[in-house]
């Protein structure tokens, strides 16, 4: 016999961090949900202290999160950036330097470094408290059907749900998109990120750091102190074989080439956490929604960790997904709100991507001429005063305003 189905409003696949906040902005809204995703509690929060990898959440997410009652739990392990400091290399020895500062934009700070298992453990415990959320952990996709009125979704139990609407947030390989038969565009670097975490003798005085140079940038990012030291974490993105052979080296050799490549701007460094890697890619979803389906977060775009833009994108779908589906007098996930959805966010979107894009391939050449070129791009950002507002307020977005 099969079992009954269960009936929501919101259904979202996947409890990564995009899910996780889709959650909270839907149900602080009075929606009732149901959040499913394949892996353990354990697996998708990471584990206190297994995986200390960050996010720099600008202000729109800070919103989001102080709207759903979540940020007052969050705040003492927030780290403010108020200073995005860029350095890049000419190909000439000589290095551009510019800083771009929070208090000049009339503003506290550009937004908060998190460590991301503390901001997902954070986001499932106030979740599982809200009487209209249903979390399902270790629930397997067996089968996704969309009809005119709900989406459907089977799990290997049998079991059955179904919503007014589909968020699919389950991440670059999502299943949800390729059940819907949604295509995507990628394009696949030649190039690893590897992450760390790092303390280091001069204080980082909330200033993020991103260096540019062949291979890619090297971008630290404040972290509360370690063990009563300054720290940082890391993002070092190069090309596979190097990075592959950093992965293997000996603790304190790896530490003598990520000081030396940080430019010892924040004097010696030392490993504070697990090193890991992972292969870079940019790409973006032909279209951003099916038949009651709303794509978000890694399963409509993916780019590559510059300009702290992967979750701050996503918290950008929600807050355009949500304003979609409040206007106009249509149910919650009926074509018209999807295609609101897909009017409003898909040009930001793909700008971004190919911004990102363009910047990281910049930022691999080793050609002399084109590291010029990138200087002169920062110099340019940073000096004509209505392009350095113009970028600061889109990575920002409307969260001062």
């Amino acid at each position: 016999m099969r079992k009954k189905t269960e009936r929501v409003d919101v259904v979202i696949a996947g409890c990564g961090l995009g899910g996780l906040m889709a959650a909270a902005a839907f149900a602080s809204g009075g929606r009732h949900v149901c959040c499913y995703d394949r892996r353990s509690r354990n697996k998708a929060t990471d584990g206190r202290g297994a995986d200390r990898r960050t996010t720099a959440l600008f202000g729109q997410g800070k919103r989001l999160l102080d709207d759903a009652g979540i940020w007052p739990e969050l705040e003492s392990e927030a780290t403010p950036l108020e200073t995005m400091r860029i350095v890049s290399s000419s190909g000439s020895g000589a290095e551009l330097k510019k800083d771009f500062v929070a208090s000049e934009s009339s503003i506290p700070c550009f937004g908060w470094s998190l460590p991301n298992d503390i901001l997902a453990e954070t986001l499932l415990r106030s979740l599982e408290r809200l009487p209209n959320v249903r979390m399902r952990l270790c629930s397997e996709t067996a089968g996704v059907v969309t009809r005119t009125g709900e989406a459907f979704i089977t799990f290997e139990d049998g079991s059955r749900i179904a919503g007014r609407l589909l968020i699919a947030a389950d991440g670059a390989e999502s299943q949800i998109r390729e059940a819907v038969g949604i295509e995507v565009r990628r394009f696949d670097f030649p190039q690893k990120a590897l992450t760390f975490n790092a303390t280091h003798e001069i204080p980082h005085e909330f200033v993020s750091t991103e260096i540019h140079a062949t291979g890619g940038p090297f971008t630290m990012v404040p972290l509360h102190d370690i063990g009563g030291k300054p720290a940082s974490a890391v993002v070092w993105m190069d090309e596979p074989a190097k990075v592959d052979e950093l992965l293997n080296l000996p603790k304190e050799a790896f530490e003598s080439a990520a000081e030396e490549r940080s430019r010892r701007l924040h004097g010696r460094l030392r490993l504070a956490s697990p090193r890991r890697a992972w292969n870079m890619r940019a790409q973006l979803a032909n279209r951003i929604f099916a038949e009651r389906t709303a794509f978000i977060a890694e399963a409509a775009h993916v780019v590559p960790p510059i300009g702290a833009q992967g979750l701050n994108m996503a918290v950008g779908d929600i807050q355009a997904l949500k304003a979609a589906l409040d206007s106009g007098r249509r149910e919650i996930g009926s074509v018209e709100h999807l295609k609101r959805y897909q009017r409003s966010r898909y040009g930001d979107l793909l700008l971004r991507v190919l911004g990102v894009t363009g910047l990281n391939l910049a930022s691999i050449g080793s050609n002399a001429a084109v590291r010029r070129m990138r200087t002169l791009g920062l110099e340019a950002s940073h000096e004509i005063e209505p392009l350095r507002r113009r970028l600061v307020s889109a990575g920002l977005g409307p969260a001062y305003h």
